[in-house]
């Protein structure tokens, strides 16, 4: 089906359409749908339907890209388009893509997401980048991780500037630098493993050459400077040197110090707000809402800080107001930030995240924001690709702009804007559903933890995780074969849905020898210990190596080649561990008086019940003994 779009030509929309339009070449025809796109008098989008085709009316770029996406989408999906209406009460809608654990997106490939979330009104992204930028004469920041150069970050900014969206630097200015930490040159500036040294004015050499340096070569005049979860700040370094102090005054120091940098170099800075509400809470709980914001800590933030409020995981909207709303007591009007769970993840759970963020984005309406932003969290080694985000952040963008009302579009906004099928990415999802009804949150079950990652990785022979009773591989099983059907009928983009498939593949095989070869061995089942030796264990390891190829497949298809290394050593250290598993029970065989020592430890809960969102990392199922 081809479309075809009409703009003013010397409308800078004529240069954006034809950028969105440049990632699916297939669309474009004079023999099928026509799309015009007029600028109109007011703010907000409206679409009105015509014989085989649609005008859109919009205020700003973004509003008519988003309108354009919507209207491909209907056409694309029905054969005609439904008139409708769109305002937005947000000024930006932001998405940020984390390329700072491990997986640092190429240029092309950012390109290509900013470009599909253009398509779904976002008015602005942010890279995050904790070392993942080059600093003229500071070769060891991000050194060897696969940094942006100036003139990268400036193609991707023309580009995005192109489609209407500004590109926000996002970093960090005090916690989170263990990347750069690690480094003997940056001894001097190091308090803890993760946290700058307060005070110390080699410190505000540095932070002023990260400021310069993550604006320089962009557009947009703000900036985040990040500064959540700088845990044990004041705790080393610091301590030894000036003795001890309140973190709080610490943490105000230093944004006191950054802020002048900022304000230096004519840069707008904005936080996350989460240290302000744990160091109000006797818990140490960002979540309390028992308490307010201290006037003593909140009264040094300086007036040009915007205060940034992620919140990921909660289901109500009540929640999410009495949070916004602890802000605005206290004199700041926040940015509400909503997550997409995809860290420690194989694939983005969308489901879940969808059930966060649309709570969230209600609130931020309800108590007046004017600016929202999605975040892409990699934690875990980036596991998930980035892309596999897309269905969130489509319906966080459907949220932002149209509100319930209209939520029924989401599919057909989604295929115009990404050309993929809603319904087969969210089957995705089930690769994280809950393994047992008493394992799924009572009153979360929409919140899922992440099973099929910790399934991979657990070790084979320790085998820490208890299972259910109830064989596991039929569900995998079928949701390879479901997801198999679903893509081989759908679009080309639906293909990203394979990482998924061939993840399900190895857990069918895997599950069974992990509920299977404990009790045998424990029971002295000799014959069931050989199959697993000889069907199963061969089916797991093939699986996982087949598994690493395509997943390094897609890692470089999307990312710069640093990084990958990691994941490397994760498949690499199972398949020696299940040559391990394979040895050991060769001994045993031949002589089942002989003693495995890891079947003989009992397994222990890893969580409680109930626990559907609970997520574990390799590190904590890989082996209980540190793994690095």
């Amino acid at each position: 089906m081809q479309i075809t779009v009409h703009t003013d030509d010397v409308d800078p929309m004529h240069q954006a359409v034809a950028d969105v339009l440049g990632e699916f070449p297939d669309r474009l025809g004079d023999d099928g749908f026509d799309i015009s796109l007029r600028r109109g008098t007011d703010s907000g989008l409206r679409i009105t339907a015509r014989d085989r085709g649609a005008d859109v009316e919009y205020g700003t770029i973004p509003q008519g890209l988003r309108g354009l996406g919507a209207a491909m989408g209907e056409l694309l999906v029905a054969g005609s388009v439904s008139e409708r209406s769109e305002q937005t009460p947000f000024e930006t809608i932001t998405v940020m893509f984390d390329v700072s654990r491990n997986a640092v997106l190429t240029v092309d490939a950012v390109i290509g997401l900013i470009r599909r979330v253009a398509l779904m009104g976002a008015t602005s992204v942010m890279l995050y980048t904790e070392d993942i930028y080059e600093i003229p004469g500071e070769p060891y920041f991000g050194h060897a991780r696969g940094r942006y150069a100036a003139s990268e970050l400036t193609a991707i900014d023309d580009a995005a500037a192109r489609v209407g969206i500004e590109l926000i630097p996002c970093i960090q200015t005090l916690g989170h630098l263990a990347n750069v930490l690690q480094w003997p040159v940056y001894g001097p500036v190091r308090d803890n493993a993760q946290v700058l040294l307060v005070d110390e004015p080699k410190s505000y050499e540095l932070v002023r050459a990260m400021l310069e340096a993550a604006s320089a070569p962009v557009r947009s005049r703000r900036i985040h400077v990040g500064m959540d979860e700088t845990y044990g700040i004041g705790s080393g370094a610091h301590r030894s040197r000036y003795g001890s102090e309140e973190p709080i005054e610490l943490v105000n120091r230093h944004l006191r110090r950054v802020t002048e940098l900022c304000d230096e170099l004519g840069l707008q800075p904005m936080i996350w707000s989460d240290m302000y509400l744990k160091f109000a809470s006797v818990r140490h709980d960002m979540h309390d809402l028992a308490v307010a914001f201290p006037a003593k800590d909140i009264a040094p933030i300086p007036s040009n800080v915007t205060l940034v409020h992620w919140d990921y995981l909660s289901l109500d909207e009540d929640h999410y107001v009495r949070q916004l709303e602890r802000h605005q007591a206290a004199g700041h009007e926040p940015v509400f930030a909503a997550g997409v769970s995809c860290w420690s993840r194989l694939w983005s759970q969308n489901t879940s995240s969808i059930a966060a963020l649309t709570p969230g984005v209600r609130a931020a309406r309800r108590v007046g924001l004017a600016e929202v932003m999605v975040t892409t969290w990699g934690n875990d080694s980036s596991q998930a690709d980035l892309y596999s985000t897309l269905p969130a952040i489509q319906h966080f963008c459907d949220e932002a702009y149209a509100g319930a009302e209209n939520a029924g579009f989401s599919a057909t906004n989604f295929r115009g804007s990404c050309d993929g099928t809603l319904r087969t990415w969210l089957l995705a999802d089930d690769l994280d559903r809950a393994l047992s009804d008493s394992d799924a949150g009572p009153d979360h079950p929409e919140l899922f933890g992440n099973p099929g990652a910790w399934l991979l990785w657990s070790d084979p022979l320790l085998d820490l995780m208890p299972l259910p009773a109830e064989p596991l591989a039929p569900r995998f099983r079928q949701l390879a074969d479901d997801l198999t059907a679903a893509a081989g009928s759908g679009t080309a983009a639906d293909q990203i849905v394979s990482a998924v498939i061939d993840a399900a593949r190895v857990l069918e095989h895997k599950v069974e020898l992990h509920q299977r070869l404990r009790p045998a061995y424990r029971a002295g089942d000799m014959e069931t210990v050989r199959d697993l030796l000889d069907r199963v264990i061969p089916a797991v390891a093939d699986g996982v190596r087949s598994l690493r190829r395509s997943a390094h497949a897609r890692w470089v298809a999307h990312n710069k080649v640093f990084g990958w290394e990691v994941l490397d050593l994760r498949y690499g250290g199972l398949l020696a561990r299940l040559d391990t598993l394979h040895d050991t029970l060769i001994v045993w065989l031949a002589d089942p008086t002989r003693r495995i020592e890891q079947l003989d430890v009992d397994q222990l809960p890893m969580f409680r019940p109930g626990a559907g969102g609970q997520i574990m990392r390799h590190d904590m199922v890989a082996s209980p003994s540190p793994v690095n």
